[in-house]
């Protein structure tokens, strides 16, 4: 219908004799609605949801066709009476009704989907997959699930399945497929330089390949990298918007002021009053979408990168080496639960750092067609604000670095009491126990009020910019401002809704430093976790084919400890250089101070006597735990060699301490070997 009417306005135009231009865009117009119907044609037949370029067509077609018919109108003699405004009418209706008809959602979309398309089965799909382009705009697909939720309260039966695209599986497979792929290209060129030297000279030794650390940054950018990005032109469009609206109302002030008695400016036409209050209520409706689009695909894209930290993470405790397990579960859980969510922040702080900061531009130049030279007295006000906020800001990173620090101490601690529950409450150790994790929870308190304290400082700071600076600006220009251009109405409304449009920015950029300190500190410490070494795989030679022995495991002059050579040095080191420091301060530590580090006495009720430890007990920890230390720093099992038959059954036998656990990590490969062979078949 939409053709025909455009055929019949062609044809109306070649009679009357029109200029060419107007008979040429009637051309154009008829071509364009010519591929339009083309494309309705495969769209109908072949795709789920409604094409959101056809949709964006007949949007602007109707919004266009409105102004030349209402010039139609104007102009003709005869009104709708005359054929051309007659068919331009109905030419803008049928455009708003095909882009009405084609918002509807098809009720077979799922008929339609793509056959050679493998189909994920979800129990209640989200029908957000199937949304059109102006649903997702505006998220009407979502008003079911808001109705329900209004009538009752939710259930998991009612929430729709998440995404097939913010899965965490796939997400995991696509990310470790990289990884692996930048470890082979990484051993290839080890082998590459390695051949190269061997042929350089001859007789030295090739270099053995070391693991590739984990590149965290490079893993970001290829699971949400492209998407992440896509998030520019919303914020953008959000910016502009946004510093659109006090010029807006300037205009509007402005059209106000024309209409004013003894006013000496002349009255500005009725048209332009409409226009300037449409254009108000559109860029504050256009806000709105936009930043709703904006924070979705940060949202979108901080789900998908915490699944893919989280399987990381999980995966790689599960192939920690022996050494590195030292850390305790305490870490790992804060690693998921802290670590990544403040990583995950940054995602709504980066895009909003630097519109941030275009946003300030845009309004210092503004206030600078408002108010002259005088708006440098306000950036003045706001570069002290800056330089003050970010001499406090770091000193947030490394509070943050020790409560951090505290808080995994704190956790180890709980850990080891959950894990060693029943040896302590056969010792009767509670109260040390207790009393050390208490001590451990009031540094970690101490601690974090240092970092809250240091956070608000850096907060008052800044919320106190936009006062201070409108104070300065006006009193500055009030002083120099000429007769001819004295402070108006137009300019303070002006100035005072761009300097409280000041304060959104500034508090972002305020918020996003400290942000950005716990981010960093949170990605330094997952990427020294990641990078952390695994178990050496190397440690059992495995043997898919079980016909080669008898045997189910074999163990060859076996020698094997819990540490790694260059570990054992360290602590080593380590522990020297405490000597040294310990008889440097305490040359003389007496022993009822020894005691009275390990008994733990409720000092407030006075309970001793049978809830105390005793002195044989205290000396016991002691020796436990230096000769746990000194056994476990070197190797632990010995020339160890035995054989076990497939499908026999084989118990290992003996006391507390003497490795029967230690016997079957190391036939995991999950202790260090020092020497011999392990070999596993089948």
């Amino acid at each position: 219908m939409a053709l025909a009417l455009q055929i019949a306005l062609l044809a109306v135009l070649a009679k009357r004799d029109y200029p060419s231009s107007s008979i040429l865009s009637s051309v154009l117009y008829g071509v364009s609605i010519l591929a339009a119907l083309i494309l309705h044609y495969f769209e109908h037949f072949n795709m789920p949801n409604s094409s959101s370029m056809l949709l964006v067509y007949w949007l602007f077609t109707a919004l266009i066709s409105i102004f030349p018919t209402r010039t139609r109108i104007e102009q003709s003699p005869n009104s709708l009476a005359d054929s051309l405004p007659l068919l331009k009418l109905l030419f803008a209706v049928v455009s708003s009704l095909v882009f009405g008809l084609e918002n509807i959602t098809k009720p077979d979309h799922r008929s339609l989907a793509r056959p050679d398309v493998d189909k994920l089965v979800q129990v209640n799909p989200s029908p957000e997959l199937h949304a059109n382009l102006f649903s997702r705009l505006t998220f009407i697909w979502a008003l079911p699930l808001l109705n329900k939720g209004k009538k009752k309260t939710l259930k998991m039966d009612d929430i729709w399945s998440l995404h097939p695209k913010m899965l965490s599986y796939p997400l995991f497979l696509s990310t470790q497929a990289r990884i692996d792929a930048d470890e082979a290209i990484a051993r290839q060129k080890t082998q590459d330089l390695a051949e190269n030297k061997t042929r350089a000279t001859s007789g030295e030794t090739a270099d053995t390949f070391q693991p590739q650390k984990i590149r965290l940054f490079s893993i970001l950018v290829h699971t949400v990298g492209w998407a992440y990005l896509t998030a520019v032109i919303p914020c953008l469009l959000y910016t502009i918007a946004m510093y659109s609206s006090p010029v807006l109302l300037a205009g509007l002030i402005a059209f106000m002021t024309s209409y004013t008695e003894g006013s000496n400016v002349t009255e500005q036409p009725v048209w332009k009053g409409y226009g300037l209050v449409l254009g108000v209520l559109t860029t504050s409706v256009l806000c709105a979408v936009f930043n709703a689009q904006y924070k979705d695909i940060c949202f979108q894209c901080s789900i998908c990168a915490c699944g893919v930290f989280n399987s990381l993470i999980y995966r790689k405790a599960l192939r920690l080496s022996s050494t590195n397990k030292q850390e305790g579960m305490g870490s790992i859980v804060n690693h998921m639960s802290i670590d990544v969510d403040n990583v995950l922040q940054l995602f709504g702080i980066f895009h909003m750092l630097w519109s941030s900061i275009i946003g300030v531009v845009i309004a210092l130049v503004l206030l600078y067609r408002q108010v002259q030279y005088a708006m440098l007295a306000g950036l003045g006000v706001t570069f002290g604000i800056a330089i003050v906020g970010g001499f406090i800001s770091s000193m947030t990173g490394k509070v943050y670095g020790q409560m951090s620090a505290k808080n995994d101490h704190r956790m180890n601690l709980v850990s080891e009491l959950v894990n060693h529950i029943k040896p302590i409450k056969l010792y009767a150790w509670e109260r040390y126990f207790i009393r050390q994790i208490s001590e451990a929870r009031l540094k970690q308190l101490n601690s974090l009020r240092s970092f809250f304290i240091v956070l608000t400082s850096q907060i008052a700071i800044y919320n106190m910019g936009t006062p201070l600076t409108s104070f300065a600006l006006l009193t500055v220009y009030s002083y120099t401002a000429p007769l001819s251009a004295a402070l108006s109405l137009e300019k303070i409304f002006t100035c005072l809704i761009l300097l409280s449009m000041l304060d959104t920015p500034l508090s972002y950029l305020g918020n996003s430093i400290s942000t950005i300190v716990s981010g960093h500190v949170s990605y330094v410490r997952l990427r020294a976790f990641l990078d952390s070494e695994e178990i050496n795989l190397d440690n059992v030679e495995r043997h898919p084919n079980a016909g080669l022995s008898e045997n189910a495991y074999e163990v060859n002059n076996g020698t094997f400890g819990w540490y790694s050579p260059e570990a054992i040095k360290k602590l080593e080191e380590k522990r020297e250089k405490e000597a040294n420091d310990t008889m440097k301060n305490k040359t003389d530590v007496p022993e009822a101070a020894q005691k009275d580090e390990m008994i733990a006495v409720d000092e407030k009720s006075g309970v001793a006597g049978s809830d105390a430890i005793s002195d044989s007990t205290v000396a016991s920890i002691k020796e436990n735990n230096d000769e746990s230390a000194g056994d476990t720093l070197g190797p632990f099992l010995r020339n160890v060699s035995f054989a076990i038959k497939r499908g026999s059954l084989t118990a290992i036998i003996g006391r507390v301490g003497e490795g029967k656990s230690s016997l079957v990590a190391a036939l995991l490969g999950e202790m260090y070997k020092y020497s011999g062979s392990v070999r596993a078949y089948g």
